[in-house]
């Protein structure tokens, strides 16, 4: 949900000499926004330290504003085809919008499906949305772990959002199984939306993102626009749900909260460039996902700023955020593709989120053997040496492995069922089934399909490898 950093570290890199100091805690934060943050006061709340600025300000104004308004471009798509009757139990969003436009050129369908296929209004750097790409893919494994455990895990200490959740039982089921699927239909929409800009042939752009990310961006939209309507309609739905503040929420998860979690990891920052290639690919993601201001997302010093804005107002760790964190821990313990125990987990969300986040989620290391530590500081280990790696070798070969290797398996999960995001209805055993099956029985295609490639894999990595610890004894 926000950044966390190790014991002693702060956003705020300066003295912190004659300036005022103001220590926030979830108990008296209402009570000091209702009185107003002065500027140029040093922040600490949940063990995150920073300076309120005019920004900060300005941007509280601008997010409360954002909070009344949904996505009238999809709400009003979505509200068109269920008076229509087009859509089906079962049936896909995207191929009933389609349809819908298809028949009816002048309809808010044919407008979204336009939208959709334009580039954004503002300037896209393409370069910058493959090297955005570039990072993400070829630091998967530690890309995939800052997503987990920061920005999914740590994202529930915003019970607003909760609420959402809880009301579709998107990632609170009691269901461990049903809570991996939601979790890899996440990871698909994401996988998909970091497929190269010639993934479906050249010239086939928007935007630098292929026409795969669209289509898996659409039908998001589309889902989220689908949730909305059916919120509203209950009488204890207050506000507006999935509103433009919380899509800005989950886009700095997926970005800013990336960048955060992998140097978290790897326990050294990242290339300036490569961060603002990040932001700046998640930034026109937001573009397509229906978020409105791109200017609060443009950079990672905007992104930072609307972060700590958006940590002041939503971020209040309760009793649903605790259920909600555990669900997910229990769901991921001993099983695919890590098959780690729950205290590896709840170690590194303490790595990524801090202490004071990971205490307030209810994220414990008390009961963690010793055994389960010396596996912890391996796995920080090998992090590093993959990130070494990656670096000697190239971040290009990397990135192409492993996304190749990360689409194959969600093909694999997602061949047989329309499980993925936009559709309704569907057999949700048979899906739990397949997801099993691949991830445990069904490997033997996958492994066929890549064994060439991940033993030249290993090999060229364990000969670079040895030649760095060579060169750095013989010097």
């Amino acid at each position: 949900m926000f950044p966390a950093y190790e014991k002693g570290g702060s956003l705020y890199a300066g003295p912190c000499r004659n300036i005022p100091l103001l220590e926030l805690n979830p108990s008296n934060i209402d009570g000091a926004l209702r009185r107003g943050l002065e500027q140029n006061h040093l922040i600490t709340y949940l063990g995150l330290r920073f300076v309120w600025t005019r920004q900060h300000s300005k941007n509280l104004v601008i997010l409360d504003d954002l909070q009344k308004i949904g996505d009238p471009l999809a709400d009003a798509c979505i509200a068109e085809i269920l008076a229509s009757g087009e859509l089906k139990r079962g049936g896909d969003f995207l191929e009933s919008v389609e349809t819908h436009a298809s028949s009816h050129p002048s309809s808010s369908c044919s407008d979204l499906l336009a939208f959709m296929s334009r580039p954004p209004d503002f300037e896209v750097d393409e370069d910058a949305v493959e090297k955005g790409k570039l990072l993400f893919l070829s630091l998967l494994p530690i890309s995939s772990l800052a997503l987990l455990h920061l920005s999914l895990i740590g994202g529930f200490s915003a019970p607003q959002i909760n609420k959402t959740l809880n009301s579709t039982g998107y990632l609170t089921n009691s269901n461990p199984k049903s809570v991996r699927l939601r979790l890899f239909e996440t990871f698909k929409m994401i996988s998909d939306a970091m497929t190269a800009s010639d993934f479906d042939g050249p010239n086939t752009s928007i935007g630098g993102l292929s026409p795969t990310a669209i289509n898996s961006i659409t039908k998001v939209r589309l889902l989220h626009a689908f949730v909305r309507q059916n919120l509203l309609k209950k009488p204890q739905t207050v506000g507006i749900p999935i509103n433009q503040t919380e899509l800005i929420v989950t886009s700095l998860s997926f970005s800013q909260n990336v960048l955060l979690g992998i140097e978290s990891l790897l326990g050294s920052p990242l290339p300036p460039q490569n961060k603002s290639s990040y932001v700046h690919l998640w930034k026109t993601i937001s573009h397509y996902i229906g978020i409105t201001s791109p200017s609060l997302i443009s950079s990672p010093i905007c992104s930072t700023v609307s972060l700590e804005t958006i940590l002041i107002t939503l971020v209040r760790p309760d009793r649903t955020s605790e259920i909600a964190a555990a669900t997910v821990l229990e769901a991921v313990s001993e099983s695919p593709p890590f098959k780690w125990p729950r205290g590896i987990h709840a170690k590194i969300c303490r790595k990524v989120m801090g202490l004071d986040l990971s205490a307030a989620l209810g994220i414990s290391t008390f009961n963690v053997t010793w055994k389960v530590n010396i596996r912890f500081y391996i796995i920080l280990s090998l992090l590093k040496l993959y990130s070494t790696l990656v670096s000697y070798i190239g971040p290009s070969y990397f990135s192409n492995l492993n996304g190749r290797i990360s689409r194959a398996i969600m093909s694999d999960i997602f061949s047989d069922y329309k499980t993925f995001n936009g559709v309704r209805g569907g057999n949700h055993n048979e899906k739990l089934k397949r997801m099993e099956e691949v991830l445990e029985g069904g490997k033997i295609k996958r492994e066929r399909r890549f064994g060439t490639v991940k033993v030249w894999a290993g090999a060229i990595g364990f000969a670079v490898g040895g030649y760095i610890i060579i060169s750095k004894l013989t010097c």
